[in-house]
């Protein structure tokens, strides 16, 4: 017979089966969250694995290797770039290359192409005294900075360590040339392993991360011209930048 009573002890069983079922699934979303919070991004993962797998002498060249073919670039002057149109300059790695497109009339226009192994060897290796040779402090709580390619956006990706928060944190870039030698840079995604951007700024509740995450939203303006580092009456500027999936490649202007 369905009395009151019997009812009642059921609407309490029922109650009772769903808090454990909703408690356990609490803990598995919790779970879930924590284990994409502190899950390692592949190419993270990857570029680890090729600086632990290099040589560290040959990471080394190539960062070398990489920083001269940008100052050599960076150096010539119309008319003495020595390099007939379109001769290439390889590093001896063979990877990222730099050409002379055109040179005449006082204006010299190269193309440099650069893969993700040389950036990120170059990253890993001569950051830090760049830095500090330009007088740029970089953040104590950011290291092992690394980029990466993806869907035409640059992915700069770094350990985030601070208190108890130990991560690695992904910033996606959509880069657009405004006009020669300028830049506007918006942060169209941040990640902490593979979590939503809601969830990566509740978990790094820091005020100057905060800052800065909004100021890049927002959209950061870039001076991509540069006084020539031989003759001070020339400038070189940045006049397009194309992100594929291997790396990154720039025509320069010098004139």
């Amino acid at each position: 017979m369905d009395t009151k009573r019997n009812r009642q002890k059921r609407v309490r069983r029922f109650v009772a089966y769903g808090l454990v079922i909703l408690t356990a699934l609490v803990t598995a979303g919790l779970g879930l969250a924590y284990y994409q919070f502190q899950k390692l991004p592949k190419y993270w993962a990857e570029n680890q694995k090729y600086l632990d797998q290099t040589d560290p002498q040959d990471v080394d060249q190539l960062a070398w290797e990489t920083e001269n073919v940008v100052l050599n670039l960076l150096t010539k002057m119309p008319g003495y770039s020595n390099l007939s149109e379109g001769q290439v300059q390889s590093t001896t790695a063979r990877e990222g290359v730099s050409r002379v497109l055109e040179d005449k009339d006082g204006v010299l226009r190269q193309q440099i192409n650069l893969t993700t192994h040389q950036i990120n060897a170059w990253l890993g290796r001569r950051l830090e005294s760049w830095a500090a040779n330009q007088n740029i402090k970089l953040p104590s709580e950011i290291s092992d900075v690394m980029m990466h390619t993806e869907g035409g956006h640059i992915v700069a990706a770094f350990r985030f360590k601070k208190g108890q928060l130990d991560a690695v944190v992904s910033c996606v870039f959509n880069i657009t040339i405004t006009e020669p030698g300028k830049a506007l840079v918006h942060l169209v995604q941040l990640r902490t392993g593979s979590l939503p951007a809601t969830w990566t700024t509740k978990l790094l509740n820091d005020k100057d991360f905060k800052r800065f995450v909004t100021r890049l939203k927002q959209g950061e303006k870039v001076d991509l011209k540069f006084p020539h580092s031989i003759n001070d009456k020339l400038t070189v500027s940045v006049e397009k930048l194309t992100i594929h999936g291997n790396g990154v490649m720039a025509d320069v202007v010098t004139k």
